[in-house]
């Protein structure tokens, strides 16, 4: 329960120095989660990957602010437990619904395979239809 403790005031403080409501918090921390996840992955679905990651830590979090309320003897909020993780979700959700057609339409480079992607037999194919 002291992690749970410590959790808690960990993001009363963070709240506290970034200025930002409860709401705004977990909009902006779950998109700087999101983000910073899709950087650090390597591979072909980067985005996927942070997506499943922030959901997994918003579950995790959520569970953590239920365990709280349940140490203080208050009920737990289960609707607010939904609207914390809507609002983690939202941003990185509409991300993963628009934002590669959007990067492919602003770039349409993007949507060529790279040629570290290609295999030997690719390359040689357009070397002879080239021939």
């Amino acid at each position: 329960m002291v992690f749970v403790d410590a959790f808690t005031h960990l993001k009363d403080l963070l709240g506290g120095m970034l200025r930002l409501g409860p709401d705004a918090l977990h909009i902006h921390v779950g998109l700087a989660i999101f983000f910073a996840v899709a950087l650090l992955v390597r591979g072909p679905r980067p985005f996927a990957v942070a997506f499943f990651v922030l959901l997994a830590l918003s579950l995790a979090t959520e569970v953590f602010d239920l365990l709280y309320d349940l140490r203080l003897g208050r009920q737990l909020r289960w609707l607010n437990s939904v609207k914390d993780i809507v609002d983690a979700m939202i941003w990185p959700s509409a991300w993963m619904l628009v934002g590669a057609r959007i990067s492919r339409l602003v770039l349409p480079e993007a949507s060529i395979r790279s040629p570290a992607a290609e295999t030997d037999n690719d390359a040689t194919s357009r070397l002879v239809a080239r021939g």
